[in-house]
């Protein structure tokens, strides 16, 4: 079980709210990744270049930021 909700997004109004998508008609949303804080403010936001140029790091990086903006 995914502890984690995961949103489908067919109409396209996430990608467009966070920048993923110019338009509701994108056939596919940009890679991006935005980390939410517990009242859904951006804490993080990743484009598209920082997402593809390293797939296999970013995970891995996304995560040293979020231990680095929490002192860890």
């Amino acid at each position: 079980m995914f502890k984690y909700a995961l949103w489908s997004d067919l109409g396209r109004e996430l990608a467009m709210h966070y920048g993923a998508a110019k338009s509701t008609k994108q056939l596919f949303a940009d890679r991006i990744t935005v980390v939410l804080d517990e009242n859904a403010q951006w804490v993080l936001y990743y484009n598209q270049a920082a997402t593809s140029f390293d797939p296999g790091g970013h995970p891995k990086q996304v995560l040293d930021d979020i231990k680095a903006l929490k002192g860890l």
